[in-house]
């Protein structure tokens, strides 16, 4: 269905508003901040990514990390020093949503429903979905076409839109469905977004992780999870790869940008392409 595309835009953004947890639902995380003013800090840090899981930083001055038992017993054996900012960080943001679910984010089935009534309000731009594979757990990764004609795969240049390479970031995968509600609200009236989808075909796939999605859900109904990667079984202690560091692309180019330890939230896999995600998104 997809042609080699001209433009592609990967939406990657990192939110923890909604996510899941590391091996079981009341394994919790503690949000801790290190320093970065000083380039030794800074250097720690860096050479350290395969234990730490950095959600945000400030370069020269801090980097605030989301860590499990695992980092936690690192950096204490480091002697390196860190601040605690919230000793509960699912509990934290669960009761940010103040027990109303996953608040004004989507769940999967929710965001999923989101696309098919897109195609019921604006089927002049708005194709159905279909599904461009499934996971390890036989959930469906979908996709849907925004253009003028969006039923007829015409010979336009193409524009490629993904969300939740990681299942934690639940913003990623609202940017696309909001997006594409927006160029199709807008389709006719505005003459910018007119031309755009005359003239560009839009291709959009919200989830990519749709069974982490679904994992975060079903341990941290509230919201509040960190889980991740995707759910492959490494070990009976172990789950999971970082999909965004699967792709074969430089796979395994070095063990800061991705690690080959199965415990790491930036595990790459045991090889190049490994997983039925990565491979949907490649093919």
């Amino acid at each position: 269905m997809f042609r080699s595309f001209r433009i592609v835009v990967l939406v990657c953004t990192l939110a923890l508003l909604i996510t899941g947890s590391v091996f079981a639902a009341d394994e919790s995380r503690t949000l801790i901040r290190l320093d970065l003013s000083s380039q030794a800090n800074a250097d720690f840090v860096r050479d350290n990514l395969g234990w730490l899981d950095v959600i945000q930083a400030k370069s020269g001055h801090h980097a605030d990390v989301a860590a499990d038992a695992r980092a936690l017993d690192f950096l204490a054996d480091s002697g390196h020093p860190y601040e605690v900012l919230q000793r509960n960080l699912e509990a934290s943001l669960a009761y940010a949503n103040k027990g109303a679910g996953f608040g004004i984010f989507h769940t999967y089935s929710e965001n999923v429903a989101f696309v098919d009534s897109l195609r019921l309000l604006y089927p002049g731009v708005v194709s159905e979905k279909w599904s461009i594979g499934q996971t390890l757990e036989g959930n469906d990764i979908w996709a849907f076409r925004v253009s003028a004609n969006p039923d007829i795969d015409e010979n336009e240049p193409e524009i490629m839109i993904d969300g939740m390479h990681h299942g934690r970031e639940i913003m990623a995968s609202e940017f696309p469905i909001m997006f594409a509600e927006y160029l199709a609200s807008n389709y006719g009236t505005d003459p910018e977004i007119t031309w755009l989808l005359d003239n560009r075909e839009l291709y959009i796939v919200p989830i990519v992780n749709p069974d982490c999605v679904l994992y975060n859900e079903s341990t941290n109904p509230n919201g509040g999870g960190m889980w991740r990667k995707n759910r492959r079984v490494n070990s009976p202690t172990s789950f999971g790869v970082d999909l965004n560091r699967n792709y074969p692309f430089q796979w395994g180019f070095d063990d800061s940008g991705s690690s080959p330890d199965p415990a790491s939230d930036i595990y790459r896999g045991p090889g190049p392409g490994s997983e039925l995600e990565t491979q949907a998104m490649m093919d």
